[in-house]
């Protein structure tokens, strides 16, 4: 964790109706506070609070609206109700009955989430006045309007309380919800936001509707607008749909209940089905307005990181522990400092901790070094310039801060993070990181107890009265997104080594490039033998290079504000870049040497063979990796490729691993003779053409290289077929149906069998699938299908999946066959072929305003030998679909005789 994040999101949320509001009234329009940063905060008179972050360089607009209401609100009994609150307020008003398919039509990225000191809601649409007024709109009408209804409330409750059993599949979750309710004996922070399973199960409706009455009113809501929009425009819709609400005439009682300091260490032990072992510590610590909370964010970098953190290196590097992490819960009261050590089974527990004692204790006795502090302040620079180049991201986390407090918060943490000294760190460290003000796995009784007094401050909005601006970030261009602009903007050519490059320059917000490196490596011959290997090649890409330690990697890309991710499989790689374009060239230069010139360390392949090893022991209990496991062995042909063996195989792999084999596989298959390279964004083609030409352009592979995908030959085609797999203690069970498809994303049917999936699950909340497991029968927390296509493939696959109680994963099962009956022998109608047209021409472009996915998409065209005309190609054949070919192309590819079934959960109880 990393500062302050939102928790427990709930995925999807649901809204129910009920009168007794008052009617609508005239309004004055927002009158303006102050202006921060490009951030214009306004008011009205019903007290609602606005803000306006203009981005004209974001061809995508995100309404956000936040309340103040979250666990922290709740009464006795009431526990989960500010979640479930959440689901409901999806559920419709008069005006939108049905919110997913009105969300669905706009092609919106929208989300509902729940957190201790409030709920927020938002929806990214594509750019437009139409768009702008609807998310408005849409927002004020469910402050006021939503059912909340009794029936929904019985339908969806089923589903929060599927959610609440999927976190108590894992241990780690587990333990950290017990150690939040021993840590603290009053505060309702003891309560997770997801609630008590008896609340969620019998909260009566009058009680869930008279909170929703209180709370989600114009005088506790904030509104955040950021991306492209006109914002006289923005300001008249919101005068015309919130300003109309009148201000609410209750008065609403803050909780005032304090947690008192602790007089001891406390003791949380878990006993559960798994196979790794963990220790979790948390102390309290002031609330997020304090001026603590910037120094115990550099602590939790300085401990935390990888892979400079002190507990990194102490427990992950020598192999004590597989993994490390932590970090400030900084909220509107005070909150707490969380640890969190997992640990192999066959390893010393008793002695994880002795020397997690040890690294806090070295901390308070010597504190930190000018080195740690600088790295630290780096990558925390390096965190909030990021997030100002997003627009949807930044909406988000001033929400954060507004439930903490004031908004204006955001920018007094950033220059407190800057200002922080490793004394201020090391005194910090003294005040909180004491074992009477802690809650641990072990419990260590005293004769000296000592009490750790939290300070608080009572005016938090008088902090940043006194905060003086920063210069604004630098403004992108008004770029649309089409496939004709994209045609015109972009250039492409071949490096000497046969590399395809793709260019799109553009101004963007905060001067940000993003680049993709897709290379392929070898040939179904030369890879059959060692398909496995390139995984773990990929993951010590990152781990240093024969000029610089992993530690020194990191810190030089974090100084030169970049992100770096490499992953890899069977026959490729692929590096993704995120900087600016001041410090493009210089990274493009850096990744050219990870890919090339890799330190293979064997003290690093260690860690990484035990951590791997690990998080595959992990999967032996994980519902969902069992039925995909089933899947993918009903699926391929044991001598496939693309057949990826037991889990029990992949442990097998892992542990046979050698570094001389990973060396020995890089000097072979590695170079840039085939492969593709897109960069979009700030940056200068004359300055990075000859960079990327010295980087990677007559890199040569020593073995030749071709790219292939799955063959028919690779696919097993039989009868249907059913995995029932038990997994004690898991209250939470996978359901997957895939139906293997003898169609390529080439054939002219491919977009009517796409749109046909997507009515069946896809669409998040709104879908056939959906609209009946989890809408009407309220089975499932997450249901839909996913038509998944390899580029080049001879076959795809549909993918049909559900989450549920283990006693309901027949009901599940037998709805999703008449649902699928019914789609194949009734058809669809007009109005879904409509939405889903609709839908799924939006949310390409949605989907596309991501710089890295449109790097991503530009090497997939050129992998297909196609352009960027295709997006507007694939947009045609959506709107030119008949009601006829679609239902021509279900009942052609789906074949139900052929479904490929798994279950896994506990089915004992």
């Amino acid at each position: 964790m990393r500062g302050i994040r939102p928790l427990f999101a709930g995925l999807l949320a649901l809204s129910l109706g009920l009168g007794g509001r008052p009617a609508y009234s005239e309004s004055k329009p927002p009158q303006l506070v102050r202006t921060l940063e490009g951030i214009s905060e306004f008011t009205l008179d019903n007290g609602l609070r606005v803000l306006l972050f203009p981005d004209s360089s974001s061809p995508k607009v995100t309404v956000n609206i936040t309340y103040l209401v979250g666990s922290r609100h709740e009464g006795y009994g009431e526990t989960g109700m500010a979640h479930l609150l959440e689901h409901l307020v999806f559920k419709g008003t008069p005006t939108f009955p049905q919110v997913p398919k009105a969300l669905q039509e706009k092609g919106a990225d929208f989300n509902g989430t729940t957190s201790f000191d409030r709920t927020n809601y938002f929806e990214t649409m594509p750019a437009s006045d139409s768009n702008l007024e609807f998310g408005i709109k849409f927002e004020a009408d469910r402050m006021v309007n939503s059912f909340i209804a009794k029936k929904d409330l019985d339908s969806e409750m089923t589903v929060v309380r599927n959610e609440y059993e999927a976190g108590e599949n894992d241990p780690s979750s587990v333990l950290f919800k017990r150690l939040f309710a021993t840590a603290y004996t009053w505060h309702n922070y003891s309560n997770l936001p997801i609630g008590a399973k008896s609340d969620i199960e019998n909260v009566p409706i009058d009680r869930l509707q008279a909170f929703y009455r209180n709370y989600y009113q114009p005088d506790n809501a904030l509104l955040v607008v950021a991306g492209r929009f006109d914002e006289s425009k923005a300001k008249e819709y919101i005068q015309k749909y919130f300003g109309a609400i009148p201000k609410p005439q209750r008065v609403l009682v803050s909780p005032y209940t304090e947690e008192p300091a602790q007089d001891g260490e406390r003791l949380v032990t878990l006993k559960r089905v798994g196979d790794t072992q963990v220790i979790g510590a948390i102390y309290h610590i002031p609330q997020g307005a304090h001026p603590d909370a910037a120094a115990l964010q550099i602590l939790e970098h300085v401990l935390t990181n990888a892979p400079s953190g002190r507990l990194y290196e102490a427990l992950v590097k020598t192999q004590k522990a597989t993994s490390v992490s932590g970090g400030s819960f900084l909220m509107h009261d005070p909150g707490v400092f969380y640890f969190s050590i997992e640990v192999p089974k066959q390893n010393n527990l008793d002695e994880v901790k002795q020397i997690f004692d040890q690294v806090i204790q070295e901390v308070i006795a010597k504190g930190i070094t000018p080195e740690e502090l600088t790295r630290a302040q780096t990558s925390f620079d390096k965190e909030n310039t990021d997030l100002f180049n997003s627009s949807q991201g930044l909406a988000v986390q001033l929400s954060e801060w507004a439930a903490m407090g004031d908004w204006r918060l955001f920018f007094v943490n950033r220059e407190r993070l800057g200002k922080v000294t490793p004394d201020q760190a090391q005194q910090v460290a003294q005040s909180y990181f004491r074992s009477t003000n802690r809650t641990l796995g072990i419990y260590t009784p005293t004769d000296q107890p000592e009490r750790v007094e939290i300070p608080k401050i009572a005016e938090v909005n008088t902090i940043a009265d006194s905060y003086v601006p920063k210069k604004a970030v630098t403004a992108g261009e008004n770029f649309e997104l089409t496939a004709a602009n994209l045609l015109a903007r972009s250039e492409k050519f071949t490096l000497p080594g046969g590399l395809q490059v793709t260019y799109v320059p553009k101004k963007t917000r905060g001067e940000t490039v993003v680049a993709r490196i897709d290379l392929t490596l070898g040939t179904p011959a030369t890879l059959k033998d060692q398909k496995f290997l390139n995984s773990y090649v990929t993951a010590m890409l990152s781990r240093g290079t024969t000029t610089l330690t992993r530690k020194e990697l990191k810190d030089k890309l974090d100084t030169l504000k970049a992100e770096v991710a490499v992953s890899g499989g069977i026959g490729r790689t692929s590096v993704t870049i995120r900087t600016s374009r001041t410090n493009f060239a210089e990274v493009l230069a850096l990744v050219g040497t990870m890919l090339r010139n890799p330190a293979f360390d064997s003290k690093e392949f260690s860690q990484l063979q035990q951590q791997s090893i690990t998080a595959l022991e992990e999967q032996r209990t994980n519902p969902q990796t069992q039925v995909f496991d089933a899947m993918n062995g009903r699926v391929y042909q044991p001598d496939s490729l693309f057949y990826t063996g037991s889990l029990a195989t992949r442990i097998a792999q892992a542990k046979s691993l050698n570094l001389a084999a990973l060396k020995a596989f890089h000097q072979k298959f590695y170079g840039a003779t085939l492969g593709e390279v897109s960069i979009v964004g700030d940056f200068d083609p004359v300055v990075t053409t000859p960079v990327l030409t010295q980087a990677l352009g007559n890199w040569q592979a020593k073995t030749p290289a071709s790219y292939f995908a799955p063959t028919l030959q690779d696919l097993t085609l039989g009868a249907a077929s059913e995995d029932v797999i038990p997994l004690a203690d898991k209250t939470n069970a996978w359901f997957l149906a895939a139906l293997p498809l003898k169609i390529t994303e080439e054939d002219p049917q491919y977009t009517a069998l796409e749109t046909g999936a997507y009515i069946l699950g896809g669409g998040s909340l709104s879908s056939r699938l959906a609209d009946r497991i989890r809408q009407k029968d309220g089975l499932s927390y997450g249901v839909g299908s996913v038509l998944r296509t390899t580029t080049g493939g001879a076959f795809s696959l549909l993918v049909n999946y559900a989450i549920s109680n283990p006693q309901n994963i027949g009901k599940v099962e037998q709805a999703f066959k008449e649902e699928l009956t019914t789609l194949l022998t009734k058809g669809i109608t007009p109005e879904e072929l409509k939405r889903a047209t609709t839908a799924m021409i939006q949310e390409q472009w949605v989907e596309l305003a991501n710089d890295n996915i449109l790097a991503a998409a530009s090497n997939d065209l050129v992998l297909r030998q196609k352009t960027f005309q295709e997006l507007a190609d694939r947009e045609a054949r959506l709107q030119a679909l008949t009601i006829d070919q679609v239902n021509k192309a279900l009942q052609t590819y789906l074949d139900p005789t052929q479904v490929v079934l798994a279950k896994a959960g506990d089915f004992t109880k």
